[in-house]
């Protein structure tokens, strides 16, 4: 998180737009790429990106607001930072955020999904099993 000064001259003099932004939080001395990055579940090169053109998608703004202690209002005037609403129904974000599986690709989410299946298929098969008397499948 960056640090309380840095925090408050941002909030009293804020930078125009988000590419600014980004730069003013992101970097050396300030949050690491590297950081941002993997909290976001994209790329360095991405988060280098943003500095440049300021096309940051509204699902990482909630992991900057985070990351930073800038409030979401900050980052994009008008911005609440509320979940979108296929994230609130997210049932894995105690384990795997959604913005990880969110920023997949069609061919990654295909792969992951062939997994989840294969899993559920395992879970429905050990619970169609006969238990023998200590609990474990026949």
């Amino acid at each position: 998180m960056l640090d309380i000064h840095a925090r408050k001259q941002l909030l009293a003099d804020p930078p125009e737009d988000l590419a600014r932004k980004v730069a003013a939080t992101v970097g050396r001395g300030k949050i690491a790429a590297e950081v941002v990055a993997r909290a976001c579940g994209v790329t360095v090169q991405a988060v280098n990106g943003w500095k440049r053109n300021g096309r940051v998608d509204k699902r990482h703004i909630k992991t900057l607001v985070e990351l930073t202690g800038l409030p979401a209002e900050w980052w994009l005037p008008g911005f609440d930072g509320g979940s979108e609403p296929e994230e609130q129904n997210w049932p894995f974000s105690k384990w795997v955020p959604y913005s990880r599986v969110s920023s997949l690709d069609e061919s990654d989410m295909g792969y992951l999904a062939g997994i989840l299946k294969s899993a559920l298929d395992e879970l429905d098969k050990s619970k169609k099993s006969p238990k023998n008397t200590d609990g474990e499948a026949a």
